[in-house]
C-alpha cells in the first residue's frame, strides 16, 4: 500500500534512447494500521467515471488504445511473509502490507524516423517501438495464530471518542495485532489491487503510446518530416513524447488513494480500549486481523481512480 510521505521522481535522458532513471526513496503503498473506526469512502468528485459504449468517445490521453483482454502481466505479485522477514524488509512502522518501487532505468517509447527515397522524392516513416512496465515487489504478513507484532496506530484528537486518548497518548500508542488466515488473504487481495492500479496506469499510458507509434510503424505511413511524424503521433494521443514519462508516472502514485481514502484500514476487531498502566500507551486487547477486517478491497477497481 501507500506511504502518505511525499516522494519525488526525476528523469533525465541517459543517452540518445531517453532512457528513464528515477531518483530517490521507493515509492511504498502500505496496509496502514488498522483503524479504530470503520473506514469512510469520500466521494470521488474529482474523478470522472469511464464512459461506457455507444456514449461520445473520451478525450483523455488514454482514448486511442484499447486495453489487453487478458488483463496483461502485473508488475509485481504479492508474497506472504512471516512476521520476522516482514519486519527485516524494513516497512513502516504501521504497515501489514507493502508495495513499492525504486530506483530503476527502463527505455520509454520513442518516435524515431527513418528517412526513405522514391526517386527523387524522400519520406519519413516511423519506427517500432516498445515500452516496459516499472517493477516493484510486494508483500505482505502471513497468518500466525500463535504469534502477534506490535504495531504503532494513531489517534484522531478530532474525533470525540478518541480525543482524551490521543491527549494521554500524545497521538500514538502501541497495538498486538494477529494475523489470522482469512486476513491474510485479505492482505494479499489489497497489495494486488496496487499491482492492478499500477498494470493499468501502464495500458493508458507508455503501453498506449507504444501501441498508436506502432500502428503508424506497422502501416508504414509516409510523412513529409520527422517533425510531422512526432505531431501526428501526438495528435492521435493527445500527448507530446517528452511528457509521456511524466504522465505515467503520475497514474502510478494515484494508487495511493486506496490508501488515504481508507479502503486499505483495517476495522478494529474489537472496541478500542487503551491500557491506562502502559508506558507507552498500549491498547489493552490484540486487533485481529481477520477476512472482514477489510471491506472495501474489491470494491473499487483500477479504473475508477487511474484515471
Amino acid at each position: 500500500m501507500l506511504e502518505t510521505g511525499a516522494v519525488a521522481h526525476d528523469t533525465r535522458a541517459a543517452h540518445a534512447a531517453a532512457v528513464l532513471r528515477l531518483n530517490g526513496r521507493p515509492t511504498v503503498q502500505r496496509q496502514p494500521d488498522p483503524d479504530p473506526r470503520p473506514p469512510k469512502t469520500p466521494s470521488l468528485e474529482t474523478i470522472p467515471k469511464k464512459e461506457e459504449g455507444g456514449e461520445k468517445p473520451s478525450t483523455s490521453v488514454d482514448a486511442p488504445c484499447k486495453l489487453p483482454s487478458d488483463g496483461g502481466a502485473l508488475p509485481c505479485t504479492p508474497k506472504g511473509l512471516s512476521i520476522d522477514e516482514f519486519l527485516k524488509k524494513g516497512p513502516p512502522s504501521n504497515a501489514l502490507g507493502v508495495t513499492r518501487y525504486g530506483p530503476q532505468d527502463f527505455p520509454p517509447p520513442e518516435v524515431v524516423t527513418k528517412e526513405i527515397r522514391t526517386g527523387k522524392d524522400k519520406a519519413f516513416v516511423i519506427q517500432k517501438t516498445k515500452a516496459v512496465q516499472i517493477s516493484c515487489e510486494s508483500f505482505f504478513v502471513k497468518a500466525d495464530d500463535m504469534k502477534t507484532m506490535s504495531r504503532t496506530s494513531t489517534l484522531d484528537p478530532n474525533d470525540p471518542k478518541q480525543r482524551e486518548g490521543a491527549e494521554q497518548c500524545h497521538g500514538q500508542y502501541a497495538e498486538d495485532v494477529r494475523i489470522l488466515p482469512g486476513g491474510e488473504k485479505r492482505l494479499a487481495a489489497a497489495e494486488q489491487e496496487h499491482g492492478q492500479d499500477y498494470r493499468y496506469a501502464f495500458d493508458i499510458s507508455l503501453g498506449c503510446y507504444a501501441d498508436v507509434v506502432n500502428d503508424f510503424a506497422k502501416k508504414k505511413t509516409k510523412f513529409p518530416s520527422h517533425e510531422a511524424a512526432v505531431d501526428a503521433v501526438t495528435k492521435r494521443v493527445g500527448l507530446a513524447p517528452d511528457a509521456w514519462v511524466q504522465r505515467y508516472m503520475d497514474l502510478l502514485d494515484k494508487s495511493k488513494l486506496r490508501d488515504t481514502n481508507g479502503w486499505h484500514t483495517a476495522v478494529k476487531s474489537v472496541p478500542l480500549q487503551l491500557d491506562p498502566q502502559a508506558h507507552p500507551c498500549h491498547s489493552s486487547f490484540p486487533n485481529e486481523i481477520g477476512r472482514r477486517s477489510y471491506p472495501e478491497v474489491g470494491k473499487h477497481p483500477s479504473s475508477e481512480i487511474i484515471t
